[in-house]
């Protein structure tokens, strides 16, 4: 029993360290897109004080919660519990 239990285990780590190592990559890339922004902003205007500019944050849309009521007013069949 504990074999199963072991290799599941083994398995999610060996997956969750992928997620880790691809998302240090996306970092990365993003990371050299920002310096070429910058770099650019500074061709326009030397004097510009890009560490001055403030990350924009994500804000969901106001509508956020009301996902998937196009599929309940489509089928109408789709959200609705059934009977045991």
């Amino acid at each position: 029993m504990t074999d199963y239990v072991l290799t599941g285990l083994v398995k999610r780590c060996a997956e969750l360290a992928g997620e880790i190592e691809a998302t240090h990559e996306k970092l990365k890339g993003l990371l050299a897109n920002l310096e070429s922004v910058d770099a650019t902003i500074l061709q326009f205007d030397t004097a510009y004080k890009v560490e001055a500019i403030r990350p924009k944050a994500f804000r969901p849309p106001p509508d956020w919660s009301h996902h998937g009521q196009i599929a309940r007013m489509v089928c109408p069949y789709c959200g609705r519990r059934r009977s045991p």
